[in-house]
């Protein structure tokens, strides 16, 4: 039984161990979907704005602009495809986690429950023994 209590505590633990780093994961990827949100949000901006910015266009800064933007969108996508497929990774791992932590505590639970019912059947074998000894 204390083997089983040492499986269950360690498929707990292990099972806490990979929620947190899902929860790291998961930050880390609403953090880059706001920056690419103030990006997106920026250039709604500047687009709203272009008629009044001659000067820029002029001077070709607006180009570079949205080089710049271009760039920076697609650095932001590329490391949020890499922490969805991370995420994945870790969604999967936390799955088989979860079914190792809910399969142990079943275990523990039917052999405390299997403990109990010969403990009450041994009782009763005493208490009737008792009887038919009278």
């Amino acid at each position: 039984m204390e083997k089983l209590y040492a499986i269950k505590e360690l498929s707990a633990l292990q099972f806490e161990n990979a929620q947190s780093r899902i929860k790291g994961i998961m930050e880390e990827e609403q953090r880059l979907r706001a920056q690419l949100a103030k990006l997106d949000r920026h250039a709604a901006v500047v687009q709203m704005h272009e008629p009044e910015q001659g000067t820029m266009r002029a001077l070709g800064a607006d180009l570079a602009w949205l080089r710049w933007l271009d760039r920076s969108r697609t650095s932001l996508n590329t490391r949020l495809a890499q922490v969805l497929a991370r995420k994945e990774q870790y969604m999967a791992e936390l799955r088989r986690l979860r079914g190792r932590k809910e399969v142990a505590q079943k275990l523990v639970d039917e052999t405390t429950l299997s403990n109990r019912k010969k403990a009450a059947k041994r009782l009763l074998d005493d208490a009737v023994q008792r009887v038919v000894r009278f």
